[in-house]
Order: C-alpha cells, then structure tokens, then sequence
C-alpha cells in the first residue's frame, strides 16, 4: 500500500502473482470482458481528465502509466483483428496521451502508438483524427523530421477547419509556424500563433528586447494557469534572452 501526495491510497502486487494471475485471467472465459472493461475505464478516466485540465499534472498518468499501456495494446490488438470500435478508442486513448509523450521525451514510444492507430483510421475529419495527427506532427517535430511535421500539422490544420474547430486550427498554425522556424522560413511574424513561440522567433532574429517582452507575458501567462512544464520551458528560453542581452544574473536566476 502507497499513500498519494493527494492523500489517497494505491495497491500494488508483487510481479509474480501479478504473472500468475494475468496467466489465470488469459485462461478465463471471461477474459476479453474484462480486458475490454478494464481498458474502456482507463479511457474514460482520461478523457475525464483532460476535460478538467487534470491531465496536466504529470504525476496522474504516470502514475497509471501501465495501466494506459495495457489499454493500448488491448485496443491495438483488437483494432488490428478488424475492430471498428477498438480502432476508434486506439486513436482516442493515443491522442490523449500525446502530451504526455511529448513533455515527457518519449517520442519514440509516442509515434509508434500514433502511427499504429491512424493507421486504423478512416480518413474523414474527427477531432480524435485531428488531435492524434497534430500529436504525432509533435513528436516529428522534436526529432527534427520537419517535413512529415509539416504534413502531419498541414493535414490537422484542414480537418480542424472542416470541423469548425478554431482552438484546434490555432494549435496547428502554431505548429506549422515552429517548423517554418526550424527550416529558417521567418519572413512572416504571424506565422508564429503564441506568444512564446513569437519570443523565440525574435531570439532568433537577434531582436532579444522584444523577444524578452514577449517571453515575460507569456511566463506570466504559463504560471496562471498553473503550467509547471510550460514555466520551465519558457524559463529557459527567457534565459537564452537575458543572456544574449549580457544580463547574465537575470539569465543565471531563470536556470
């Protein structure tokens, strides 16, 4: 028994009779009943915290992390069997997970489940479409694979737009402006939607008093909303401003 930092309680099992009982349970005639339950709970139970923003306190999936694994596979397996409806959660739960993935480096492990479930997807806009293909532009994008980014937030950006969806289509430009960035395409200043992502283009153009303005208001911005990840990684790119602006104690600080 583990006490929680929010002062509830988890149960773990010793491995073996974990192993034994998971060789019990694939023996049972009830196995695919409660597989499926077990994994349908865990989608909802994700969908639920992404409706409330709990998704981003990064101990709630990791602590649950197998948990969202299993699911995965379970719906994978079933998807690859010719499943409608497990296709269907396969992308939910992978797009679900994708800034998890992404905040946490596991790109590999991330692409790999994104790929396999639209690769199970029909090809008419959905938001759960849309979300796993800018999820997985993500991931590309943080190995440097511009081009299949581009595609992937490119193909994102249209269904977002056929859905009507503006926040989804906000993301997407955004996306589509930090790989502009990458290619050395900053010829147009609103092709970076966010604010922070605006700072770095003017990092990058060696313009560090406005991009210090810029990254400011959106560290202001990141602590209100109570965006530990989005702190840190604005902290450092405030930083690299300070730095280059010869304020090395403002810029020691922020690391």
């Amino acid at each position: 028994q583990h006490e929680l930092s929010d002062g509830g309680f988890r149960f773990d099992m010793l491995q073996t009779i974990r192993e034994y009982a998971a060789g019990l349970l694939d023996e049972a005639p009830e196995r695919d009943t409660l597989r499926t339950a077990h994994a349908r709970y865990y989608l909802a139970l994700l969908r639920h915290a992404r409706s409330t923003n709990l998704d981003r306190d990064p101990e709630f999936i990791a602590r649950d992390l197998d948990n969202f694994r299993t699911a995965l596979a379970w719906f994978g397996g079933r998807a690859d069997k010719g499943s409608i409806d497990d296709a269907e959660a396969l992308l939910d739960l992978a797009g679900l997970l994708g800034r998890y993935w992404y905040t946490h480096g596991m790109v590999a492990e991330g692409s790999g489940w994104l790929e396999r479930a639209l690769a199970h997807a029909p090809p008419n806009p959905s938001p759960t479409r849309a979300l796993a293909l800018r999820q997985l532009g993500v991931l590309k994008e943080l190995h440097r694979h511009v081009d299949e980014a581009a595609a992937l937030f490119n193909e994102a950006l249209q269904d977002y737009r056929r859905l009507g969806n503006e926040l989804g289509e906000a993301a997407c430009l955004n996306s589509i402006g930090v790989v502009m960035m990458a290619r050395g395409e900053q010829g147009d200043d609103q092709t970076v939607a966010s604010i922070s992502n605006l700072g770095i283009l003017y990092l990058h153009r060696k313009d560090f008093g406005r991009a210090v303005e810029l990254l400011e208001e959106a560290l202001e911005l990141d602590r209100k909303a109570g965006d530990d990840w989005g702190v840190a990684v604005t902290q450092n790119n405030l930083a690299s401003a300070y730095l280059d602006q010869g304020d090395t104690a403002r810029s020691r600080e922020l690391v």
